[in-house]
This record gives structure tokens, sequence and C-alpha cells, in this order.
């Protein structure tokens, strides 16, 4: 018998919150995993991101948790507010509640520090496992593998492995390669994000924040 069977090599063009979760949970079974990402720096686009027991639980079964949770708050309780009633709806478990359903609670947290948890631990296993300023342009793909083309430094560059996963966002030439065009349209749907002090809510919207 054989016990020297190579790891099946798996890319990953893209190195955002999906690929670099994509990436741990494949190293963290073994895999041998290479990301491309297009930026000269990890980072992640938005503010804060909330992440409900599922999410946690993935978090913690890749190992990372504990680092995020120095970083992290975990709500105590959310309301969904009507802006110019004040109504409010509880939409799903929190706090405690969520604790004792699900196993895990709902972390309140900053993309970018999510961004460099997961980071972090892809290094952790596999310290050369990103590769930056690696601009995704196309694949190949075969019965023996796929081939993916890249630039950096002006240069063009291929990557061999046995499985390609595209996590290269709205403009994905992952998904263009294998679906074609697509034409996105635009819902008209929109949210508006604001902070608002403490002291300038009124008395009735203030049961749910401890100082």
């Amino acid at each position: 018998m054989n016990t020297h069977t190579k790891k099946p090599h798996i890319l990953i063009a893209g190195g955002g919150i999906g690929g670099l979760t994509a990436a741990l949970a494949l190293l963290k079974r073994g895999y041998d995993v290479d990301v491309y990402e297009q930026a000269s720096e990890l980072r992640e686009v938005g503010a804060g991101v909330q992440l409900s027991a599922n999410g946690v639980r993935v978090l913690h079964e890749l190992g990372v948790l504990p680092a995020l949770r120095a970083l992290a708050c975990e709500a105590e309780g959310k309301e969904i507010r009507l802006w110019n009633s004040g109504q409010s709806w509880k939409l799903f478990e929190v706090g405690l509640e969520s604790v004792e359903k699900y196993g895990f609670g709902h972390y309140l947290t900053y993309r970018p520090d999510l961004l460099a948890v997961l980071a972090e631990g892809v290094r952790r296993e596999k310290a050369d496992a990103i590769h930056l300023n690696a601009r995704c342009t196309g694949f190949e793909q075969s019965a023996s593998g796929v081939t993916l083309h890249y630039e950096s430094g002006g240069a063009k560059h291929v990557a061999t492995g046995d499985g390609l996963i595209g996590a290269d966002g709205v403009h994905s030439r992952i998904r263009h390669g294998l679906f074609g065009d697509d034409k996105p349209e635009y819902t008209g749907m929109l949210s508006w994000r604001g902070v608002i002090p403490m002291e300038k809510l009124p008395a009735r919207m203030l049961s749910l924040i401890h100082i």
C-alpha cells in the first residue's frame, strides 16, 4: 500500500472572507491549498458584519473563534425597528437564548478583523498559501486537473491543481469561464447605515443598551 499519497491540490481564486474560509477548511481536512488574490494586501470592503450561531460554529470548528472573540462583541439582544414609529420586531435569537438553543452566540465584528483572523489561520496551516498581486484572468480544465491563469507584476503566470474554487467576487472570471456573461440587475433596494450617539436616543429605544 502506498503510504505517501500526494495531497489533492486545490486552487482558490480570491482572498476574501469566502476564499479564506474555504482555504482554511480544506487545509484542516488535509488538502494542499493555494489562494490567488489580485490585491496587494488583504483587505475587506465594508464595515461591520453579523455572525449568527451557524457561522460562529464554523469559525469554532476552524479553530479561529478565540482570536475573533477577542475582537468582536457578543450581542445580548437585537430588535428591528420601523424608522418613523419605533415599532419593533424580534426576528431571531441572540445572546443567552442563542447559546442555549444552538450552542453559540451571535457576534458583531469588523469585517477586516474577521478577514485578518482567517488569514492568520490559513498561514498557520501553510505559511505561503496566500499569493497577493495575482489577478485571475481565466482557467483551463481537463481530465487530469485544472490550470489557473493569472497576472502578477505585469507578467502572465499559471498554477496547476486538482481543483479550482472561484471566490473572486461579483466580476468573477471563474464564473464567467463556466457560465458565460451574466447580466446582474439592480433591484432598487438599498439600505443606509448610520451611527447615533446613545445620549441622542429617546428613552423608549434604550431598552437593549447596557453600558
